[in-house]
């Protein structure tokens, strides 16, 4: 059988779909520490053994080349790993940085002096995937450091986690918005055609499907009939693009949608629950009410504080479980039961 090998950063592989996958396991702590997070990437990317080897800990990777075609869906399931090894004093660091893909079915065009787009060149059959969007994984803070140009390139996968573009300009960068798009999201990161395009038709997808954060709003000129004049962070909020994209928004997405129709303001109980609990177990005891509050009975803590609070230092804060930042977030459940989260 013939393998391709994905390495760490140093010596990045491009597979045949497009993918280069990095991995750096470095300085995790041994002993007592468990890294039940790096068995479940190891699992589920390879779906068989894999040997972590030599103090600093790189694990080399071989990924069957038949299989390589849908290695990225298996690599979207490590995102929330990714999200764990982003937070302040990781047990160990992962990077993974994914090179964007854009279907021979389709290809780039120059579109003076608005920027770029990719037409059919050949009928592409509803359901195809005809990108798939890459760069490397990053906080928002992180990801805030970066030009609006390359910021404008990048892709949201989770509450606080942005794939940002590549440094230049890929095939796979060169899908535009539609308020009327023949496109959506397959995945976290994967374009698939929503009906059957045409030779020559331009290929779109409506921001609204994978985006909530507003580092990429701006006035639409999309011209369709449905053009909302403004592509927004909170469109995804739209109970029309609700009904009219299901099943085609990102995985991101699609939980914060069924987050919103589960939470619940916390009642008396609740509080009294809370506060009962709090001096003992802290975080356990604000882990149960933001779930609630919140709609997702299953997040974690990182999760819950990255859904539950704006400001990155209050974020990093809470991440740290420093005592003051702890007691505010408390004071505020009990004042509020909830509102406004």
């Amino acid at each position: 059988m013939q393998f391709v090998t994905l390495t760490q950063l140093s010596q990045p592989v491009a597979t045949p779909v497009g993918v280069t996958t990095s991995f750096a396991f470095a300085k995790w702590h041994r002993g007592k520490t468990r890294l039940p997070d790096l068995l479940v990437a190891r699992d589920v990317l390879l779906a068989m053994p894999a040997r972590l080897s030599s103090r600093e800990g790189v694990a080399s990777i071989r990924l069957p080349a038949d299989i390589v075609n849908s290695a990225q869906r298996a690599l979207l399931a490590l995102l929330e790993v990714v999200g764990a090894c982003l937070a302040p004093q990781p047990r160990f660091s992962l990077v993974i940085t994914v090179q964007n893909f854009l279907t021979p079915l389709a290809v780039p065009f120059g579109t003076p002096p608005h920027g770029f787009g990719s037409c059919a060149v050949a009928v592409i059959p509803a359901g195809t995937s005809v990108a798939t969007f890459g760069g490397t994984a990053m906080t928002r803070v992180e990801f805030a450091k970066f030009e609006a140009e390359r910021q404008s390139r990048s892709l949201q996968v989770n509450t606080n986690l942005i794939f940002l573009g590549p440094p230049s300009r890929e095939p796979g960068d060169s899908i535009n918005h539609s308020c009327e798009p023949n496109c959506g999201m397959r995945n976290a990161t994967t374009i698939v055609a929503m009906r059957d395009i045409a030779v020559g038709e331009e290929l779109t997808f409506d921001y609204a499907m994978s985006d909530a954060s507003d580092y990429d709003e701006f006035d639409c000129n999309c011209g369709t009939a449905l053009c909302r004049g403004r592509v927004r962070a909170d469109d995804w909020q739209l109970e029309t693009l609700r009904h009219r994209y299901t099943g085609f928004f990102s995985p991101y997405i699609q939980r914060k949608i069924d987050a919103e129709r589960h939470c619940a303001l916390l009642t008396k109980r609740d509080v009294e629950t809370l506060l009962a609990t709090y001096d003992t177990h802290p975080e356990r005891a604000l882990s149960a009410a933001l779930r609630k509050c919140l709609g997702m009975p299953h997040a974690s803590w990182e999760t819950l504080i990255e859904c539950a609070v704006v400001q990155p230092e209050e974020v990093h804060s809470l991440l740290l479980r420093n005592t003051d930042a702890l007691d505010s977030l408390a004071k505020r459940l009990n004042e509020t039961r909830g509102a406004g989260l």
